[in-house]
């Protein structure tokens, strides 16, 4: 049996930007990496607290909310407030192109052959062209 799936409410765009999270813990420097005009997800390595308000600055701009969850060093921030048309048009200009198929497994990839050989008596090392 099929089934269909809705797609994902709201739209979340792909991004790369650098910015920083105020928390009750401190400030730490973090990645947007996936945003919608209601939350991001951002990777860090720095601490910061589990649940709680924060405030997600990336763009020279800073936006209120709350850690939704936590998963080693990704973070799910909720927004406090939609994010306006004009950021939103702004983030939309940096979304990424991803080129790898839906499909892609990485088990499936064949591995290069060996380019070094070694034998009891000789070390032969094979070229890439």
């Amino acid at each position: 049996m099929l089934v269909t799936l809705p797609k994902r409410r709201p739209k979340r765009i792909r991004v790369l930007i650098d910015g920083k999270l105020v928390s009750p813990l401190g400030e730490a420097d973090v990645r947007v990496r996936d945003i919608s005009k209601e939350g991001a997800l951002v990777e860090t390595s720095d601490e910061t607290s589990d649940v709680g308000e924060v405030e997600l600055t990336f763009l020279e701009k800073s936006h209120a909310g709350t850690i939704a969850w936590r998963e080693g060093s990704w973070l799910g921030i909720t927004f406090n407030k939609e994010l306006t048309k004009k950021v939103w048009k702004e983030l939309s200009a940096k979304q990424l192109r991803v080129g790898a198929p839906r499909n892609y497994r990485h088990d499936e990839i064949e591995e290069d052959p060996e380019r070094i050989e070694v034998t009891p008596r000789d070390i032969r090392m094979r070229l890439p062209y």
